[in-house]
């Protein structure tokens, strides 16, 4: 099996995800030493001789600073190296398989992505949503809505951007999309999808513009419940949703 550039991105994305998931525990684990230290020395100090307890968490938390210190060394490299990978993509130029999304996506090439879906979504069934979606190396991916490491990278991006409400849709293929190329550097996708961009507060419509950094564009072709196909071109660097 022949492994593509955007697919070693991909696997180092994924990594990337673990990697951050395992930085939440150590940092909760820190504040957890933190405040039993401060709760012991509270409860027991004068009474007991707590030096040798409080040099224990003293230890574990130097521990844990070394460990975050590793892994924030390796978060870079991560992202160094994916800038690196589609920067690789991006330097393709014409002369491959690649199209640039800052033109038309041909209508027929389209139109093989979406014949290719499942039947579309009923609304409300809690049917998964399906897509399928072109980046720079030329090759279609397919992608479905749900958790994954994409759909925490949305989180996160969200968060660092000064989204602090609850978002509903960090799952939907296209956030998971748009933090996809937000993380590994492709600037320009076309993404087709058996269902709707969904509309509203915090909606897909409203945080794809927020999620996409700045000159990123991502174009979702849908269909809504009356089985009209849609057209959207989403562009990075929106501070307001």
């Amino acid at each position: 099996m022949v492994t593509s550039v955007g697919d070693v991105a991909e696997q180092i994305g994924r990594a990337w995800w673990l990697l951050s998931r395992c930085r939440r525990e150590l940092v909760a684990a820190r504040d957890l030493a933190e405040a039993a230290r401060t709760d012991l020395v509270g409860v027991l100090d004068g009474s007991v001789d707590i030096g040798p307890a409080a040099n224990a968490f003293g230890a574990v938390l130097d521990r844990v600073a070394v460990l975050l210190a590793d892994v924030d060394r390796l978060s870079d490299a991560m992202i160094r190296i994916r800038a690196r990978l589609t920067g690789r993509l991006d330097a393709t130029g014409p002369s491959s398989a690649a199209v640039d999304e800052r033109t038309t996506t041909p209508d027929h090439l389209v139109e093989s992505m979406r014949n290719s879906l499942p039947p579309r979504v009923t609304p409300r069934s809690g049917q998964k949503t399906h897509g399928r979606w072109l980046g720079p190396d030329g090759q279609v991916r397919n992608v479905v809505s749900g958790k994954d490491h994409r759909s925490e990278l949305a989180r996160q991006r969200l968060y660092d951007a000064g989204v602090r409400r609850t978002v509903a849709v960090l799952s939907d293929v296209e956030m998971k999309i748009a933090a996809e190329m937000a993380a590994t550097g492709i600037r320009h996708a076309t993404l087709v999808i058996n269902h709707r961009v969904c509309r509203g507060d915090l909606s897909c419509d409203t945080l794809l513009p927020v999620l996409l950094p700045e000159g990123y564009t991502l174009t979702v072709h849908g269909i809504d419940r009356r089985g009209n196909r849609t057209k959207t071109r989403y562009t990075g660097g929106s501070t307001t949703w």
